[in-house]
């Protein structure tokens, strides 16, 4: 294809972590140090939750200064391998129209999401980490691959989770404690100890070990309920020799290592043969067109919240003029049109409100390039439809 002759994508790094509220908590016995078994330097585990409610995220100093030393993380599985899959919103935004065609959001209440809703953190626990790993330029490992695959069904909107993942407050308020033991405890009353899938904690244990006897530092993130009992992550390393023990919890006025994390806040893509330049919110999955009209997209996607952004590279068909192609791309619902926009360096875009299986309501910007054009994406619940962070996005991808 012409677009990869001389394609160079050039990923840099940055990612958003918020500044976290001042927090007093018992002892959060989340974090544990392994060592011991010929390691040269400490590895963690810490224990998550798969929520992206704020209060969650109150780490500890520990927590900050173990992310900033290690050589790399690991998690579960590649969470982000799904993006071109999977919608973590649950129901639908709706849209109305005033007199003069002008789209509005028909209810202000949050979306939820299968991970929380969009009054909490852009991404769930485990989804932050591995967005902190990617963007800051550490080494990521996936412990146990899913094959995400989507199954054909013409009823339903197979990017969409059925409902969303069940909020425990109890299971939260034990979390915000820290104490492992308790929260074992009640799992396992609730039967929701991770017991059943015994092979698959052993083969992501056996990785682990390897990753750790390769001489690399690992901040391990795995759900706190696979910590404990005899086919836990605990046992099963001490079983291999090493000593986990747990680090106690401390929170200070020193900002220095949670300034190093929260520094990073955006991913800048440049692809120097197009004259292409982008500002995602972290690294987007790339995607090639082999069965679709475009040569490739990147698709970025934030789970807790449920906010997606695209960017579509096409080839230029010299007969489509600029209004024929927003046309055929904006898919404008019947009450309204697309219109056009003033960029900053003095072009223009056709920019408007879009409605089309399996998205639904989504914003569309059209741009357009000496042999290509470019087609933007941004969705997400009603909070994000309804506000400008889809527009800043659009803003934030420049042609030459």
């Amino acid at each position: 294809m012409y677009f990869f002759s001389n394609l160079t994508v050039m990923y840099k790094f940055l990612l958003i972590f918020i500044s976290f509220f001042s927090f007093s908590q018992d002892n959060q016995s989340l974090l544990w140090e392994i060592s011991g078994n010929g390691l040269e330097k400490p590895s963690y585990l810490f224990g998550t939750i798969h929520r992206n409610e704020k209060e969650l995220f109150q780490f500890s100093d520990s927590v900050y200064v173990a992310l900033n030393n290690v050589d790399g993380v690991a998690l579960e599985t590649d969470i982000f391998a799904a993006f071109n899959f999977y919608d973590s919103r649950y129901g639908e935004v709706e849209f109305t129209f005033d007199r003069n065609g002008n789209p509005y959001v028909k209810h202000a209440y949050e979306t939820y999401t299968k991970f929380g809703n969009e009054k909490g953190m852009p991404q769930f626990m485990d989804a932050l980490f591995q967005q902190y790993a990617e963007n800051a330029e550490k080494d990521f490992y996936a412990l146990d691959y899913i094959k995400f695959q989507k199954e054909y069904n013409p009823n339903e909107n197979i990017f969409r989770f059925i409902e969303p993942l069940y909020y425990d407050i109890k299971l939260t308020d034990l979390y915000l404690k820290g104490d492992i033991e308790e929260i074992h405890s009640y799992l396992e009353n609730k039967r929701r100890v991770f017991e059943d899938d015994t092979t698959q904690v052993i083969k992501m244990v056996n990785r682990l070990d390897t990753l750790l006897q390769s001489n690399r530092s690992i901040f391990c993130a795995v759900h706190v309920g696979r910590f404990l009992g005899e086919n836990g992550f605990i046992q099963l390393l001490s079983n291999k020799g090493y000593t986990v023990r747990r680090v106690e919890s401390s929170y200070s006025e020193n900002e220095e290592f949670k300034s190093k994390v929260n520094s990073y806040s955006y991913y800048p893509i440049e692809i120097d043969s197009l004259g292409f330049r982008a500002y995602f919110p972290g690294e987007p999955q790339l995607v090639f067109g082999e069965d679709e009209d475009f040569e490739f997209k990147m698709i970025y996607r934030d789970y807790g919240q449920g906010n997606t952004y695209e960017i579509e590279i096409y080839t230029l068909d010299e007969d489509a003029s600029f209004s024929e192609l927003a046309q055929e791309y904006i898919a404008s619902p019947d009450q309204t049109q697309p219109y056009k926009v003033e960029l900053n360096n003095g072009g223009e875009a056709m920019e408007g409100l879009s409605d089309a299986y399996p998205i639904g309501y989504y914003w569309t910007r059209v741009l357009l390039a000496e042999d290509y054009f470019v087609v933007l994406k941004a969705y997400g619940g009603n909070y994000f439809m309804a506000s400008e962070r889809a527009q800043r996005f659009f803003q934030q991808v420049e042609l030459d």
